[in-house]
């Protein structure tokens, strides 16, 4: 490989961070610069205070809220070469921690098992503006912004990961007659504690992971009521009392909700759990993924390379959404580090084979319709993916643990973190 290869990775957060310790971990390593726009590793598993704007007037990037715990078993988020009896030294007692517990954990491998300081890779609270391909020298201008001296400078780098992941720029579908209610509408990336919601009706828009969630948090911390409202299919949960399902909403009169099997309900707040958008707008345009979320963007190759960048040096990790999250992260940001250092055999494949990848496993997600069946795809991914990079083929175990999970959900939805998983990995 040219000594003048210069990757820069976007985003400090589990994809980037993934990136760096694979990069790290080959027996050669490239310069490797990292811009985080925080003061700080970890990505949206930082908590803040704040919403809508941080202290440097940027987008608020985590949408992390208090005593949060997993809804995942942490058993499905243990890595190869790193568990959470391995990090604590014990076991934890729990599948379902808290979040700083797994934020000190993925810190743990960062930290210990990387092989060399990946902070000195890093640039800590500087923002990526703009990002521009020039064909003539194959080469990417990154303009940068420090944040904390204001300085913006310009950067060349012959190749581009984007980590900065789909969760922090909120889908905010409008609705007849939101804009005249006469209560509080916040999306889920701004909730922060059940508590600014005691005493109150609340209607949660979207039935997600997240939806889930927030509507025990709101009746553990006094809320009155809560209705989900599920947009395509009924989540059909076994929920506490003080928790309803509802079909789609029609229209808002003050701060009464029509719904569109004709009945209506009065509510104090709104909170829109309606996902998010992956959204990069410091890319030139024609460098752009799809801004609707999918378990797998046609425009990727390995869930990674972008394919309409003839040249194979723009990558997206994270850019899924997922039921494995940071081990399939974790498996996709192998396979790029080891693809850009030109390690794996027979690659890159020509353009017109890397789209018919990415069109069968785009058209394989189109399918899915259920945790099993997600599951299963991702772990086929995996396979995939540890096929080239002979990496990570352990996570596929975690399928079995998923389906568990998921009928301990559907049994008593206030209740599934009462089981405690085992781990495949640990000894």
């Amino acid at each position: 490989m040219s000594q003048s290869m210069r990757v820069c990775v976007i985003g400090a957060g589990p994809a980037g961070m993934s990136t760096l310790y694979h990069f790290a971990k080959l027996p050669k390593m490239q310069e490797v610069v990292c811009y985080e726009k925080q003061d700080t590793w970890g990505g949206l598993w930082n908590f803040t205070w704040r919403t809508g704007v941080d202290q440097y007037g940027e987008p608020c990037h985590s949408g992390m809220y208090k005593r949060l715990l997993t809804n995942g078993p942490k058993e499905c988020l243990e890595f190869t070469d790193y568990t959470f009896n391995e990090h604590f030294g014990k076991d934890i007692g729990t599948s379902f921690p808290r979040r700083e517990v797994v934020l000190d954990f993925m810190a743990g491998r960062w930290t210990n098992k990387a092989g060399r300081d990946l902070k000195r890779l890093i640039k800590f609270s500087t923002v990526v503006r703009s990002v521009v391909y020039t064909e003539k020298t194959e080469s990417f201008t990154v303009i940068v912004n420090d944040l904390k001296t204001g300085t913006i400078s310009s950067e060349q780098f012959t190749h581009v990961v984007i980590a900065g992941g789909i969760f922090n720029q909120p889908n905010a579908p409008a609705f007849p007659g939101i804009e005249c209610f006469d209560g509080r509408v916040v999306h889920s990336h701004d909730f922060k504690d059940g508590l600014e919601f005691k005493n109150q009706d609340v209607l949660l828009i979207g039935s997600s992971f997240s939806a889930e969630d927030i509507a025990l948090h709101i009746m553990s911390s006094g809320g009155k009521s809560v209705i989900v409202s599920w947009q395509t299919n009924a989540p059909n949960h076994n929920w506490p009392n003080g928790i309803t399902e509802k079909c789609s909403v029609r229209n808002f009169k003050g701060q009464t909700v029509q719904f569109t099997d004709g009945s209506s309900a009065a509510v104090d707040s709104i909170i829109l759990c309606t996902g998010y958008k992956a959204l990069f707008p410091f890319l030139e345009g024609r460098l752009r993924i799809e801004e609707k979320t999918s378990f797998y963007q046609s425009q990727l190759y390995k869930g990674s390379l972008f394919i309409p960048l003839a040249q194979s040096k723009l990558f997206f990790i994270g850019a899924q959404e997922q039921l494995f999250t940071v081990t399939l992260i974790d498996c996709i940001a192998a396979w790029t580090a080891r693809f850009i250092m030109g390690l794996l055999p027979n690659e890159p494949k020509t353009t017109k084979e890397m789209q018919n990848y990415g069109d069968y496993w785009h058209g394989r997600a189109k399918q899915l319709k259920s945790i099993p069946e997600i599951a299963a795809f991702q772990a086929s991914l995996i396979e995939n993916l540890a096929g080239d990079t002979k990496y990570g083929m352990e996570y596929v175990q975690a399928v079995s643990l998923f389906v568990e999970w998921d009928k301990d959900r559907k049994a008593a939805i206030a209740h599934f973190r009462e089981h405690k998983f085992a781990s495949f990995l640990s000894k």
